[in-house]
């Protein structure tokens, strides 16, 4: 595929690779955004809200026990496990290839491979902080609770550190992403087209060489990308690390 070699060769030119990972990655996984429109309704049908309304801080303080059945079963992963794609990000940032993966997916799965760089811009559901005395929590803590987790310190309310709907990206993560992109040669968005809300917030820093889209559905915009791979992503970056294994 003519199009896996010039991904191939941007890769070994780059001196300072950044990958910008969205939700497609999460839905190859098994986990479908929430933004999707057959899965908002399924949420909607199921708890008699949409994800906008329920994974919210307003939600979160008025209706702390329903919004935690929701999260348990719809945020936390469960027994969903990394995608092939997540081992595949792990064995290029190994060979030095990938300086930093940035994600909006707040599910850990980069972690829990192994990949060492990542900037979650959305939080982690691994950090959860006890309001009153501010112990933390891992997520099999929240996972394994009943009702509305507690602190087992103070008694007090367990709030997931993760960004929300209508909430802000913490300044810090944002500065450092806009940061690590500028300085970036090769930035490699994967899981979303250049028209998705994160590619449209971060992508017009990238000022490198080489901008490359990784999707399986694309839009118009990805024609300004300078290359646009409309395929599975697992396949991709599978085909990626094998031709570079073989160089």
């Amino acid at each position: 595929m003519k199009e896996m070699e010039i991904l191939k060769k941007a890769l070994n030119e780059s001196k300072y690779t950044v990958v910008l990972g969205s939700s497609g990655l999460m839905e190859e996984s098994g986990r479908p955004s929430m933004r999707k429109q057959s899965r908002a309704y399924e949420i909607e049908k199921k708890y008699g809200y949409s994800p906008e309304d329920i994974f919210s801080a307003a939600f979160f303080s008025t209706r702390p026990e329903v919004f935690f059945d929701f999260y348990r079963a719809e945020v936390l992963p469960g027994e969903l496990k990394p995608g092939k794609s997540f081992e595949y990000l792990k064995e290029l940032e190994e060979r030095n290839l990938i300086q930093l993966i940035i994600t909006n997916n707040a599910c850990n799965f980069y972690n829990r491979v192994g990949c060492k760089n990542v900037l979650p811009l959305h939080g982690d559901v691994e950090d959860n902080v006890c309001i009153g005395c501010g112990k933390r929590f891992s997520a099999d803590y929240i996972a394994n609770s009943k009702g509305i987790p507690a602190c087992d310190v103070c008694g007090k309310l367990i709030r997931p550190k993760v960004v929300m709907f209508g909430e802000m990206v913490d300044n810090r993560r944002m500065t450092r992403a806009i940061n690590e992109i500028s300085k970036a040669e090769l930035l490699i968005v994967i899981g979303a087209d250049l028209s998705s809300p994160i590619a449209e917030r971060y992508v017009r820093y990238f000022d490198g060489r080489k901008l490359v889209v990784i999707t399986p559905e694309g839009s118009y915009k990805d024609k300004v990308a300078d290359l646009a791979i409309h395929q599975p992503i697992e396949q991709v970056l599978k085909e990626l690390v094998e031709s570079c294994t073989a160089r």
